[in-house]
């Protein structure tokens, strides 16, 4: 959004975001106007349920989605660095060329997520659960990991052989 809303428009969009039966982010966004590529940069969005919704190609950098419930989101291509994931679920979602560089996943439920080709590297992973996680091509360069429930021999020494980092 590039100008500032009437009080009418606001009402409005209000109006319709009440219609809305979904209740998903990227059907309110698209009601509101709003870009999921530019206008949620940075936003808090702490314990939201996003479950199941298409967020592909949203830009969230930087956002605090700490608690949220992610599972079985379309993340696909997202930009979701520095983000704090914080105690998040993510089971099931599509991460597949996600940018998840330097994001906070501490915690957080991973459970067969698809990280195929997505970026991890300086993420920080410890005590996430990973059980079948799919990490094929991910990078993971000085990517942390400790303490993770799912997660094999094989693919421990697989992940350092790829540059992560097991505390």
């Amino acid at each position: 959004m590039t100008q500032p809303l009437t009080p009418e428009e606001l009402g409005a969009i209000l109006e319709a975001l009440d219609r809305e039966p979904t209740g998903k982010l990227s059907e309110l966004a698209k009601i509101a106007g709003l870009s999921l590529v530019e206008d949620y940069i940075g936003v808090d969005l702490s314990g939201e349920d996003l479950s199941n919704d298409n967020l592909s190609n949203a830009n969230l950098s930087n956002a605090n989605l700490s608690v949220a419930d992610l599972s079985g989101a379309n993340l696909r291509g997202a930009d979701l660095s520095g983000v704090n994931f914080r105690g998040a679920d993510l089971s099931g979602t599509d991460l597949r060329g996600a940018n998840l560089s330097y994001a906070y996943l501490r915690g957080a439920n991973l459970s067969y997520a698809y990280f195929r080709s997505a970026n991890l590297s300086y993420a920080y992973l410890r005590e996430a659960k990973l059980k079948a996680a799919n990490l094929s091509e991910a990078k993971v360069k000085q990517a942390w990991f400790g303490c993770n429930l799912g997660i094999s021999e094989r693919m421990k020494q697989d992940l350092i052989k790829r540059g992560a980092i097991f505390l």
